[in-house]
């Protein structure tokens, strides 16, 4: 049967600068163009869910401008259903992206807090709908109002609730342990988890003790399955407190915008298919190195075919 996914969370218009080489602070650089993409973590997991077969909603908010509609296009380009996409007397939420030659990207977004605010109750009772409909929820952090109530959702209904657990604004990092305590999975980059521990645990590190730091996400989320993960070197994760690791593939690094992204939309469209986290975290692992093979926008992200051809390789 084909997985059923919900992402909730934010969409963003990307424009993307590839610099020719490190940023010269102060001074003028020049490149041959500019290229607008379409992102946001549960975004860009919807369209690399959708490229892998799953059925997907997303549920993000959207400004009242010309951006919105190239959001929408994007969407509809890969099959991502978004009937619940919310638009808001507001702009757009929009990054400006530096890539430099190692692929390697910088990013500094602007969200308007209207696009952040409770949903309004129409939308909270679709948003319910949605999730009785859904095989495994996926929320990000960047609309926490919206991530409660999907996380809340998932768990009555008895389905997977995935937390992507990233680096969030500093005035919403107090309602971060509420959404890791909601969620059945909380899948962190080690930046977030780092954040987290500075909070719950000081001292500890992701990179310098994983299986420790892993063990304090547990602890601090009521007994969800922590991952969390390491960009090059894979992922990590623990069942019942035994952890495991997998490495990621050894690729030619083009650009990483999005591979984080697109991991966690193979994670969830894996826990919604019923696979066990080791399978899910495999396909995830080779998801997001094929994205950091390819420059570009979701056209370039891989199907099911090719991830399985890259694991059997």
């Amino acid at each position: 049967m084909t997985p059923r996914l919900l992402c909730v969370g934010t969409a963003v218009v990307d424009l993307v600068v590839d610099l020719p080489g490190p940023l010269a602070v102060g001074a003028k650089q020049f490149v041959p163009a500019l290229r607008t993409v379409v992102g946001g973590p549960a975004t860009t997991a919807a369209a690399a869910a959708a490229r892998l077969g799953a059925e997907v909603r997303l549920l993000a908010p959207v400004g009242d401008d010309d951006r919105a509609d190239v959001v929408r296009s994007a969407l509809a380009a890969v099959g991502v259903e978004d009937a619940l996409v919310v638009r808001s007397d507001a702009a757009t939420a929009t990054s400006l992206v530096l890539v430099t030659p190692d692929g390697e990207r910088t990013i500094v977004n602007a969200t308007p807090d209207a696009l952040r605010g409770p949903l309004d109750p129409d939308d909270a009772a679709a948003l319910r709908a949605a999730v009785a409909a859904a095989d495994a929820v996926l929320a990000d952090v960047r609309w926490p109002a919206a991530a409660a109530l999907a996380l809340a959702a998932a768990r009555a209904a008895g389905v997977p609730g995935i937390l992507d657990l990233d680096r969030a604004p500093a005035a919403d990092a107090g309602l971060l342990t509420g959404l890791v305590r909601a969620a059945s999975h909380v899948a962190a980059s080690r930046d977030g988890l780092d954040d987290l521990l500075a909070v719950h645990a000081p001292g500890t590190t992701t990179d310098a003790d994983p299986a420790a730091a892993l063990a304090v996400l547990a602890e601090v989320s009521g007994g969800a399955v922590p991952l969390v993960t390491l960009g090059s070197a894979g992922a990590a994760w623990a069942v019942d407190g035994v952890v495991a690791t997998a490495p990621a593939p050894t690729v030619t690094v083009v650009e990483t915008l999005g591979a984080g992204d697109v991991w966690h939309g193979a994670l969830a469209t894996g826990l919604a298919a019923g696979r066990t986290v080791a399978d899910a975290v495999a396909d995830a692992n080779v998801a997001a190195a094929l994205r950091c093979t390819r420059r570009g926008g979701w056209e370039t992200l891989a199907d099911a075919a090719e991830v399985a051809a890259a694991r059997e390789g």
